[in-house]
């Protein structure tokens, strides 16, 4: 029987049942007594024949019950269901607001739990489900209301609240009920919860708003690493920031299509010679509604939401067609780097997708670089392999951008075929720190025995640019030279360098 079931639903049913027994009695009235059960999910209706004084002895009163359990309580968990546990909350909202008191609602998550599912499979996880609700019910005190949301999430109602550091007790208790192992099938599961906390009238006034306001607490409780920060309470801000993403995610595709995603280029210098080697292409967003949006932003709301594929072709293009336009110029172009994420990597079709577009636009493979992040660590390393191997094979280098604050090895460094390694601006910002510098140092010299070039990010300072010389660092990037150019002065600078080497030839 369908979980999502209201009395409505039972009524629906039995009407529908009793019609179908109706005609398959050629339409024949009699008396008749009904009952109605749930046996393993599934409603069962008995029709008594009242004309034939059938005597049927059947007990009404755990008949009752079941049908009141059907439609108050998960069918899983025994606890209650999402349904029921809203019109609890309703009334005692109602009940809180004449007697001056304060609601606590919990929104609880298991974190990770779908891999549990893949990996173990549905039988398990149900089974894991209903040892979370047990410990749940054994950790809460008798003023709290436990409810199934629905998955590996439920609700809490606390009701009378005294205050919020009661409120956070019992986030507290509910963390603490797994630190140890969810024993299930002899395995042991360790679970990490996260809690999202609304509190009555602070919070929100009505049903809606707490649920709303518990669930995007519940998602910046999702976002922390460290278990005793996984329990946060609703703020504003909060709530902003959700809008806000919400506003990014919904105009990206129009910001595309209207032409507010702008590329920009920062040049890629050769410390020795001080000549353009290359450049950046960086995505930037100016929104008619918001204004400047930062990538870091919207690129991880494109991977968050699978716009990033779309997001990427566009931008591929785009830069095909300033290489193209360039070219007709009869100016000297230098190979640019795209940023590209684990997200785009992990498409089975992107190697195919790069290879189409560069033949549209007939463009030479030289003049294209992917970067990557460590974060591809974390991907799907065999699609990754593959469609690395794919751009490797037309002649596309490949860089690893941000090197060193990530989770990359150097068996990954190899198995990708990683050509040139970006230092990232945070160590070069530290030059003049002993030990920073020899994390420089070390980093360029593996490298040049991988046969790898390196490029030190976020050179500002001549004293940062002197130091990468002196270790014979081959590349720099950063506002000691440029900062990133529209694709109009990135243009005048390519005139310039081009006059530049006409000159000096």
């Amino acid at each position: 029987m369908d979980r999502k079931v209201s009395k409505n639903n039972i009524l629906n049913e039995v009407v529908k049942c009793i019609s179908h027994f109706y005609m398959e009695k050629d339409k024949e009235k009699f008396p008749a007594e009904i009952f109605v059960y749930n046996e393993q999910d599934k409603l069962i209706l008995i029709i008594l024949d009242g004309k034939n004084n059938i005597d049927f002895n059947f007990e009404k009163k755990p008949i009752e019950d079941t049908v009141t359990a059907i439609v108050e309580k998960d069918l899983l968990t025994g606890v209650y269901n999402k349904y029921y546990f809203k019109e609890k909350l309703v009334q005692i909202i109602c009940d809180a607001e004449k007697k001056k008191k304060s609601i606590a609602l919990f929104f609880i998550d298991f974190d990770k739990f779908k891999e549990i599912n893949d990996t173990m499979g549905h039988e398990i996880g149900d089974l894991i489900i209903k040892e979370t609700a047990s410990r749940l019910k054994s950790t809460l005190s008798s003023k709290c209301i436990l409810g199934r949301y629905g998955g590996d999430e439920f609700i809490v109602l606390a009701y009378p609240l005294l205050d919020k550091e009661e409120a956070y007790y019992i986030g507290k208790k509910i963390i603490e009920a797994f630190e140890s192992p969810c024993i299930v099938e002899g395995y042991n599961i360790y679970l990490t919860v996260s809690v999202g906390i609304a509190i009555y009238p602070e919070h929100g006034e009505n049903k809606s708003q707490l649920l709303k306001n518990a669930d995007i607490a519940m998602y910046y409780a999702k976002e922390e690493k460290d278990r005793e920060n996984k329990i946060k309470f609703f703020t504003e801000e909060m709530e902003k920031k959700v809008a806000e993403k919400f506003q990014i995610q919904n105009q990206m595709k129009d910001a595309v299509k209207n032409g507010e995603i702008q590329i920009y280029y920062q040049p890629i210098i050769s410390i020795e010679s001080g000549k353009l080697e290359s450049a950046e292409a960086l995505a930037r967003w100016n929104s008619k509604t918001l204004g400047w949006i930062l990538p870091e932003k919207f690129i991880s709301i494109a991977e968050e939401t699978g716009q990033m594929n779309y997001f990427g072709e566009y931008l591929l293009k785009r830069i095909c067609q300033d290489i193209k336009r360039w070219e007709s110029l009869g100016l000297n172009i230098v190979p640019i780097a795209v940023n590209i994420s684990v997200k785009q990597l992990e498409n089975k079709k992107f190697g195919d997708m790069v290879k189409k577009i560069i033949k549209r636009y007939k463009i030479d493979t030289k003049y294209i670089e992917f970067e990557i992040t460590e974060s591809v660590s974390t991907g799907d390393i065999n699609i990754i392999q593959k469609n690395i191997n794919k751009l490797k094979e037309i002649g596309i280098k490949i860089s690893m951008d941000d090197f060193g604050t990530g989770y990359s090895s150097l068996e990954m460094l190899l198995n990708l075929h990683v050509d040139k390694i970006k230092i990232d601006k945070v160590f070069i910002e530290r030059i003049g720190k002993e030990r920073d510098e020899k994390i420089i140092m070390t980093i360029i010299q593996m490298a040049r025995a991988l046969g790898m070039k390196v490029v030190a990010e976020g050179v500002e300072t001549k004293q940062q640019l002197d130091f990468l010389r002196n270790l014979n660092c081959e590349l720099g990037q950063g506002y000691f030279w440029s900062k990133p150019m529209n694709s109009s002065d990135f243009k005048k600078y390519l005139i310039k360098n081009f006059n530049n080497c006409e000159t000096k030839g």
